[in-house]
């Protein structure tokens, strides 16, 4: 995970830092979800013989760090202000309950993707394809998709040029490969 500002007054750096922390099981519950939904569409499909069906597990972490978890942390932050008190005054230990929210969440919001099947199919592609340009691809539409997903959020406009203009010249690439 990056740990900066994605939308616009995106300040709680102390919460992005506790989400850092556990990048790993985030990543984990993105990959296994989808592994899930991809082994159900095999069955549905009673498909057996295609080799893209087989489930990642092994992946460069980088393919799914900003089009998938990141911005989905930062979805999680404009959408939960965790700096409010409740009542009774009890300490707590902030950042486990954080983590926790945060993980809870996203285990919602990826298995909601059965609503969302592109977003399942993008990251298949993505794990199939690492550091390749159809890999690459996936990962733009991934970002889109969720930044398209999430109008609520006042994303930096950066975001959505860089991945746009990044998508064309992936697209460019591919083209002039065949």
């Amino acid at each position: 995970m990056i740990v900066t500002s994605l939308f616009q007054n995106d300040l709680d750096m102390e919460v992005a830092w506790m989400q850092h922390d556990v990048y790993s099981e985030a990543l984990a519950i993105i990959v296994s979800q989808c592994n899930r939904y991809t082994e159900f569409a095999r069955r549905v499909l009673d498909d057996v013989d295609l080799p893209v069906w087989v489930a990642v597990d092994r992946f460069d972490h980088r393919t799914l760090q900003n089009c998938a978890h990141d911005f989905l942390a930062a979805v999680w932050r404009f959408r939960n202000d965790l700096r409010q008190l409740e009542l009774p005054f009890v300490p707590k230990d902030f950042e486990s309950e954080v983590q926790g929210l945060w993980l809870d969440w996203l285990r919602r919001e990826v298995a909601s993707w059965i609503h969302h099947p592109d977003r399942v199919r993008w990251v298949r592609v993505i794990l199939a394809n690492q550091n390749m340009p159809l890999g690459y691809m996936a990962e733009c539409r991934l970002a889109l998709s969720i930044l398209d997903g999430s109008p609520d959020v006042p994303w930096d406009p950066q975001w959505r040029k860089a991945y746009e203009a990044s998508l064309a010249k992936h697209r460019k690439k591919s083209i002039g490969e065949k």
